[in-house]
């Protein structure tokens, strides 16, 4: 919650002094912009195990583990890592912004060619992020950059009736990124967490 507030509070005083230069006649050098962006990422998720694995049949009785025999299971369906971003710029080099990711996995049951059940993991991040954009050009940008928030994840395992519920720290941390075009963009990100360990992404800036 701290963070956030800072967030809000630096992003309006970068606001607020570009407007007093311009009310003192003076023209920025440089036009603080905004971005509002989409991605999609292969996942490798360090807070969270996210394997599903076949039933464990240990301890059971020789009906049940007949029972469970019967079943077929589908395979794994990973949606991989869905993304939207806002940033806002304080500078030519910093910026500060809010991401919000989500990732599942799937897996059917089927019984006779029919699905029977369904073992699924729903995962969801909000945190804000901050960007160091070292290489700043009209059509061509290199960042780095790093976030710490909240994520949420509900999941349910076949049999079960009612889903299970957590709530865990998470976060991206961008090892490198790469942004080609001027208001209409794509960009490539090399990183860690639950944007994702290769990003492809595009956006707009305004």
């Amino acid at each position: 919650m701290l963070l956030i507030i800072c967030m809000t509070a630096l992003t309006l005083h970068a606001a607020s002094a570009q407007s007093f230069l311009r009310w003192l006649g003076i023209k920025p050098t440089y036009q603080l912009k905004n971005e509002l962006s989409i991605s999609w990422g292969l996942i490798e998720n360090p807070f969270e195990n996210d394997d599903v694995v076949p039933i464990n049949a240990n301890g059971r009785t020789l009906a049940n583990r007949y029972d469970l025999g019967r079943y077929s299971y589908g395979d794994r369906i990973r949606t991989q890592a869905f993304s939207l971003g806002y940033t806002q710029e304080l500078s030519q080099w910093l910026s500060l912004g809010v991401q919000a990711a989500y990732s599942g996995v799937f897996q059917d049951q089927r019984l006779a060619g029919m699905t029977t059940d369904r073992r699924y993991t729903h995962r969801f991040a909000l945190y804000p992020a901050v960007r160091f954009t070292y290489l700043n050009r009209p059509i061509i940008r290199l960042y780095s950059g790093a976030g710490l928030g909240v994520g949420m994840r509900w999941e349910r395992d076949f049999f079960e009736h009612e889903a299970r519920y957590r709530v865990f720290p998470t976060g991206q941390v961008t090892f490198f990124g790469l942004s080609v075009g001027q208001r209409l963009f794509a960009n490539w990100e090399l990183g860690y967490g639950v944007k994702g360990y290769l990003t492809f992404g595009m956006g707009y800036r305004w």
